[in-house]
């Protein structure tokens, strides 16, 4: 159904917003906008909102709002409108724009999930239902509804669920349109689509079961530039606030400014951008938060793809420089990160470059099919104030696990000569093994091993400290050791509960903590238990 009001139909009616055709497409995915080829976009380091040295991309987070329906009780949902370094999508708040609520969409014909964390998802079509293909922990779980015919369930281990279905008549856009908190309170999201403004639906409110409006988004202006309002607790004066961006149609189609009202208006963001032939990428950004910042973004750096790759290069950061004024002195301070990739634009990279002869447009990650002794590096070199001050080396195995962290300190105080920290990581899941025959958990550490070096005009000195950790296939730590010899054992309740101690798991996931016991070297000498019971919270009637 399409979601698109009387109203709202009336006011978009001349308006045109499609992205202007002056780039190229990626050959090889379904509708030319995104790549997401690469489980290492899946990672916190590429959704925090800077700089990421595995990827080399830079994304930038404006965080919105937090929003709390039925009178408090919940759910709460936080909102920040982020950029994709590899995206030309438009979502109605500019190409690469979006809220990252979740949704299902398609790339190379393979359907894809994007999770609200982030997490992109593949997934396998059985019998008419998408099952998950992705290796990841188990703190998820998708379901196909029986009605409506599109719509599935996502189950998450936090007890929250979310609802999507589509959300045009022909079928082609399922969102989620439903978060449901494990006490039954929800919030509903009201989607709009003309193609004439946007390829792709955007919100257009977010409601709770009271009826409050707690989001709204409207959209005023000519097709060379119009606005996007973003409203939140309209209706509650000493709530209300709007953020309004500027969106220009030219050869960036994206945000150019972005306005914060409450009691007065102040430009907190002014974007810049450069157009290359498949991305569309931010090179500078201005603010004004707590005084004038500008953050300049370079991107000289180009990453080598294999054969056959949708995009021949792919561009990387080469330096991120962040300067402050300081509203009180008119001291101006800049820090500027200097990046590197592997010895050489033809080195090895996430993408699989030399690992791989030719690009498999169906994998779920290129770089899966390398050998297992393929590794990676970036190189992030901190300078502040035009002084350097360290140097810090990543190096990430085949499935974009960092596997080794060198920090070295470029300024140190005599009579010390250097001062490094070396990390080394350990992970279940050999790198000579499948991806589909991976431990859920193999993302996570089992042992963590820092080396602190320090050494000075007489001799060298060494220190090294350890842990190792085990795993539940929910991602629930369930033993921690430490050098000291202080060790963790954890025990949770099963997911369907202990009659008078733990209430059964509403989504079926292993998550409530029976008992914790620390102890050192020998349970049976020394230790302190902790044992937890839990009470059900009162649900919605």
């Amino acid at each position: 159904m399409d979601t698109s009001s009387t109203s709202m139909m009336s006011a978009e009616k001349e308006t045109s917003h499609v992205t202007a055709s002056n780039k190229s497409v990626l050959r090889g995915v379904s509708d030319g906008q995104e790549f997401s080829q690469s489980d290492a976009l899946s990672f916190s380091s590429f959704r925090r909102g800077t700089v990421d040295p595995r990827t080399g991309s830079f994304n930038y987070a404006i965080p919105v709002a937090r929003i709390t329906g039925n009178r408090r009780r919940g759910p709460s949902l936080d909102l920040v409108l982020k950029h994709n370094h590899f995206s030309s999508r438009n979502e109605g708040f500019g190409a690469g724009w979006s809220l990252g609520l979740s949704k299902f969409f398609k790339d190379n014909d393979r359907m894809k999930l994007l999770l609200r964390d982030g997490r992109i998802i593949d997934l396998i079509e059985k019998n008419g239902t998408y099952l998950v293909e992705t290796v990841d922990l188990k703190n998820f779980i998708l379901t196909k509804l029986a009605s409506p015919e599109k719509g599935y369930k996502i189950s998450y281990k936090d007890g929250s669920t979310e609802i999507l279905k589509s959300v045009t008549s022909d079928d082609r856009f399922i969102y989620v349109t439903e978060i449901i908190q494990e006490d039954g309170y929800k919030l509903n999201i009201e989607y709009t689509f003309r193609e004439s403004v946007s390829p792709s639906p955007f919100v257009k409110r977010i409601t709770d079961e009271l009826g409050e409006e707690l989001l709204l988004v409207s959209r005023t202006g000519l097709n060379s530039r119009y606005n996007v309002t973003i409203e939140t607790f309209k209706n509650i004066s000493k709530l209300a606030c709007k953020l309004i961006l500027t969106v220009k149609e030219s050869a960036s189609n994206s945000i150019e400014y972005c306005l914060a009202v409450s009691n007065k208006s102040t430009n907190i963001l002014t974007f810049t951008y450069q157009q290359g032939n498949y991305f569309r990428l931010i090179t500078k950004v201005e603010s004004n938060f707590f005084g004038p910042a500008t953050e300049i973004i370079n991107y000289d750096i180009p990453l080598t793809a294999p054969l056959g790759s949708p995009v021949g290069s792919f561009p990387a950061v080469s330096s991120y420089q962040f300067t402050m004024v300081s509203p009180v002195t008119g001291q101006i301070s800049t820090e500027e990160y200097k990046y590197s990739y592997g010895e050489s634009i033809w080195s090895n990279n996430f993408l699989g470059n030399n690992g791989v002869t030719a690009w498999d447009k169906n994998a779920i990650d290129n770089i899966y099919a390398c050998p297992a002794d393929y590794t990676y590096f970036a190189q992030e070199t901190l300078w502040i104030d035009n002084l350097e001050e360290y140097k810090n080396k990543f190096t990430y195995d085949k499935y974009h696990r960092v596997i080794k962290e060198e920090v070295s300190a470029s300024r140190v105080v005599a009579p010390v000569l250097a001062q490094t920290i070396t990390t080394k990581y350990i992970y279940q899941g050999n790198t000579s093994a499948k991806y589909s025959s991976l431990p859920a958990t193999y993302k996570l550490p089992v042992s963590i091993k820092k080396d602190y070096f320090e050494k000075d005009s007489e001799d060298s000195h060494i220190r090294s400290e350890s842990s190792s950790f085990t795993y539940d296939q929910y991602g629930n730590i369930e033993t921690s050791t430490d050098s000291g010899g202080i060790s963790m054992d954890y025990i949770y309740y099963p997911a369907a509960g202990v009659t008078g101690k733990c209430p059964k798991d509403k989504n079926g996931f292993v998550r409530y903590l029976h008992s914790s016991n620390k102890y050192q070297n020998d349970m049976s000498v020394d230790s302190i238990e902790n044992t937890y019971t839990y009470l059900a919270l009162q649900v919605k009637v």
